[in-house]
């Protein structure tokens, strides 16, 4: 039944013996058989939950048979949640069910899933979520009607009123302006449905890649679900290892935002996965470090520097991240370690395609909420495949969150430094 959840649904029949013929149930055989005991017994062994199973007894030649339905699930992968083994004769154990496996249906087998068809399962479900949060985000027109000239250029129909009327009482929120050129009156206003359907679905995504890891630092379900996730960051409920594992994920597979996660692990943990990421540089993640190092500042990003010159000092072509690591520490013309690790100035606008109105870094910098705004919305962006925006997602990141972890940077860095080897020839 798991089998069938996971890949195109299917039937159970019960009452045909192994050699395939219709033997039938007595009506003892069903006298005690509650459907919710059943559903309840698949439901003890799986996460998540089968939906809408199927129970129905039905009868055939004077027979009786019990059938169960499972649909093709549009939460899989269900993954079993505990072992079931059986002792045969002889005593030897049988098992039945695997503990933490994905199991799937094979024509009229059904057996643990190969990698292919793993990616198959992933593959469903990462279209489905795609489709399910962009299900919540509506596209409405506005169109605004545009008076009608008349041959000697007076205006037809100028009697009638245009009521606006105001949605919000913020008193930032932007104005509305009416004008007579058509090109600007009309547009496409887009809403985002939030429901906490939605924040639930954020953290089934979450729960479902827990399973799918098995204890591995790794986000089975794609580099765009992740930006989607990121997208609503404040409402995703969990442990140190779930955060130590997305931290992983930013840092190690995607070169994406994460530092909103860095802030949920305590220094050690903290410590201990930027510790990991300076053993082993790979570019271009490499450079979501030197931004950290600079971060943690001056003793550390020199410790760092110290420890790449020891590790490419017989190297004749060492590899650019040691020279642009030298570049930042030796800036002279701001002190301000954000700007230092974003590489830019105050003045500087910051790059975000489309913008209506431009806006610097330095306004950014002074207005973190605004920045993890922005941040959300990039990350938007990037899971409805809209690219141009990943960058500025990273850099905003930083410009969201990294006030934040500098006010940790005086205590975190000597531990980082422990956990890493210690000297700059580790």
């Amino acid at each position: 039944m798991i089998s069938f959840a996971n890949t195109q649904g299917g039937f159970v029949v019960c009452g045909v013996d192994p050699k395939g013929s219709w033997v039938g149930l007595s009506n003892e055989d069903l006298a005690h058989v509650d459907p919710a005991k059943i559903a309840e017994l698949i439901s003890g062994v799986v996460s998540p939950e089968i939906p809408n199973l199927n129970y129905t007894e039905i009868k055939h030649r004077k027979k009786r048979f019990v059938i169960l339905h499972v649909p093709p699930s549009h939460i899989m992968p269900h993954v079993t949640t505990k072992a079931i083994i059986e002792k045969r004769s002889g005593g030897k154990p049988h098992t039945i069910l695997a503990a933490r496996a994905v199991y799937y249906r094979y024509s009229a087998k059904s057996d643990l899933a190969t990698p292919a068809s793993l990616q198959r399962i992933v593959a469903k479900r990462t279209e489905f979520l795609r489709a399910e949060l962009l299900r919540r985000i509506k596209e409405v027109p506005v169109p605004v009607p545009t008076p009608t000239l008349s041959k000697s250029g007076g205006i037809l129909g100028a009697g009638t009123a245009m009521r606006v009327t105001r949605l919000t009482d913020d008193p930032k929120a932007p104005a509305v302006r009416l004008t007579h050129k058509k090109s600007e009156a009309s547009g496409i206003l887009v809403h985002e449905e939030l429901s906490d359907g939605l924040f639930d679905e954020i953290n089934n995504v979450i729960e479902a890649n827990r399973l799918l890891a098995k204890g591995q630092k790794k986000f089975f379900l794609g580099e765009s679900i992740y930006y989607r996730v990121y997208a609503e960051r404040q409402h995703v409920v969990g442990d140190t290892d779930l955060f130590s594992a997305l931290s992983h994920a930013a840092l190690h597979e995607f070169y994406a935002p994460g530092l909103f996660w860095l802030h949920q692990l305590s220094q050690k943990k903290c410590a201990e996965l930027i510790a990991s990421f300076c053993a082993d540089p790979k570019t271009p993640k490499v450079y979501y470090l030197l931004r950290l190092a600079i971060l943690l500042g001056p003793n550390f990003s020199q410790w760092l520097l110290s420890k790449w010159k020891h590790r490419w000092r017989n190297d004749p072509q060492p590899p650019n991240y040691l020279w642009t690591l030298t570049k930042m520490l030796n800036r002279k013309d701001t002190k301000e370690p954000l700007l230092i690790a974003l590489r830019s100035k105050r003045e500087t606008q910051f790059p975000i395609p489309d913008a209506d109105t431009p806006i610097s870094y330095g306004d950014l910098l002074d207005a973190p909420p605004k920045a993890a705004k922005l941040l959300s919305e990039a990350c938007m962006h990037e899971f409805r495949q809209d690219h141009r925006f990943r960058t500025a997602a990273r850099q905003l990141d930083f410009l969201a969150y990294g006030v934040e972890f500098v006010s940790r940077a005086s205590s975190l860095a000597p531990i980082v430094i422990e956990a890493a080897g210690g000297d700059g020839k580790g």
